[in-house]
């Protein structure tokens, strides 16, 4: 009588149990790639994007995170009020009469519109009323002293919304 592995119950166990042992072996061998169409190479380079995707995701949350802190801080008003607009360009240079206009995004009823020396302190000021969320006023000076400083615009409370170096033309020039 002739005994094969096929003859018993734990001939068939053993059979299938060998052949779990080679599909698994395969399968740590191959990785996923045994089930799948992609080669080893574009599997690798797909693996490298989703990492450097991943990198990319970071670095924005990272960037994201210090605007999130300056806003906290009250730095950079300018990135809260994005729809907050003002005529008079950065390093620009003015003289008097000037006619100072913009937007503001936010409800308000008034701003404060102020010429500062460069040491931030007023020089030439005037309470705005706010329209249409639109806002305008002419400033007339005259500086014989005073070469450069800021057009600012503030909100009730003196909180700057949105600040511009600039030049002061003197009158004789």
């Amino acid at each position: 009588m002739m005994f094969t592995l096929l003859d018993n119950k734990k001939g068939y166990a053993a059979l299938i149990g060998l052949l779990v042992v080679v599909l698994l072996i395969a399968f740590l061998v191959y990785g996923g790639s045994f089930f799948s169409k992609k080669t080893p190479v574009e599997l690798t380079e797909d693996y490298e994007g989703a990492k450097q995707a991943i990198e990319d995701i970071n670095l924005q949350t990272k960037q994201d995170q210090e605007v999130i802190d300056k806003i906290i801080d009250g730095e950079n008003s300018e990135t809260v009020n994005k729809s907050l607009t003002i005529n008079i360009e950065e390093d620009s240079v003015v003289s008097s009469p000037l006619k100072i206009e913009g937007t503001v995004d936010q409800e308000k009823e008034s701003v404060f519109v102020e010429l500062r020396k460069s040491d931030k302190t007023p020089l030439v000021g005037e309470e705005v009323k706010v329209r249409d969320n639109k806002y305008s006023v002419t400033l007339y000076f005259e500086f014989s002293s005073t070469k450069e400083g800021y057009v600012a615009v503030t909100d009730e409370e003196g909180t700057d919304l949105i600040e511009r170096f600039v030049k002061f033309e003197e009158e004789n020039e």
